[in-house]
């Protein structure tokens, strides 16, 4: 098995936030440490365009592997770093360079659900979804069948329950929501969070990168449809809590006071070297 984190410093949303400080570290050492919890991983790779990136993974216990600027997303960046690495492990592990509270169960569960479904091509993580979830774009949703493969994924709320939506739209309209009822689950066990961790067979991720962006793909801004539309089948793994990532500013203000951080003070993404 071998672990990929990809890591790009011009990040669309937050430009160089591999690098931003958290409590200490850059948020890329934090995301490897995370990986190497895990209990089945020996080693991490990061696969990453930028040398400072490179030499903070390098300086958390990865290995480093310089890809081309020009790679179109981060699932292209790990295949490129795959071929580069050379071997003939069975699965990769794309773990985002963005989720330094990654639990340690979480690549198990996602290596488990792609040993069980010997038809699955890939496998990823999901947790139940909340109220907090339903309108909410930055979470993507996902619809399974009864054997946990995935049957579509979506920025809207797929799957959820007609009362549910309705709740949501009342409760975010009139800012009624307190944190305990935006912390309710919903949609049972069909209608499910998605949490952005993938793994691959790993012809199934040379087949991947090779077909071009699908229209669903386009539509949602969401990569893991390109394989659906495909043809290609997900299978689904669970775990009990979502964990906080980081796309935006105020992501990283809240994953700094997780950590135990002093408030951010304005400027850059942080005080990581760039």
């Amino acid at each position: 098995m071998l672990v990929v984190i990809p890591a790009r410093f011009g990040s669309t949303r937050l430009p160089g936030k591999a690098l931003a400080d958290i409590h200490g570290q850059p948020m890329i050492a934090r995301v490897v440490q995370a990986a190497l919890r895990s209990a089945q991983v020996e080693h991490v790779f990061v696969a990453t365009d930028h040398a400072a990136i490179a030499a903070a993974a390098e300086r958390a216990g990865a290995s480093a592997v310089l890809t081309d600027p020009a790679l179109p997303s981060g699932t292209d960046r790990v295949a490129a770093a795959v071929r580069q690495i050379g071997g003939d492990a069975p699965f990769v592990l794309n773990v985002q360079g963005d989720e330094p509270l990654l639990p340690p169960c979480a690549i198990a569960r996602v290596v488990a659900a792609l040993r069980a479904d010997a038809g699955a091509d890939m496998a990823t993580l999901s947790s139940p979804l909340t109220r907090a979830d339903v309108l909410d774009p930055n979470r993507v949703k996902v619809v399974v069948s009864p054997v946990m493969r995935a049957l579509y994924f979506s920025r809207a709320p797929i799957g959820v329950p007609r009362a549910e939506v309705e709740r949501a739209t009342r409760a975010e309209r009139d800012e009624e929501r307190g944190p305990l009822e935006a912390n309710a689950p919903v949609g049972g066990r069909a209608a499910r969070r998605h949490l952005g961790i993938y793994g691959f067979r790993r012809e199934a991720l040379f087949r991947f990168v090779q077909m071009p962006p699908s229209p669903l793909e386009l539509a949602e801004g969401l990569e893991q449809l390109r394989a659906l539309e495909a043809g290609m089948h997900i299978a689904v793994a669970e775990i009990g809590s979502a964990h906080r990532g980081v796309d935006t500013m105020d992501d990283l203000v809240a994953m700094r006071a997780e950590f135990g951080a002093a408030p951010f003070a304005g400027g850059g993404v942080g005080n990581g070297p760039s």
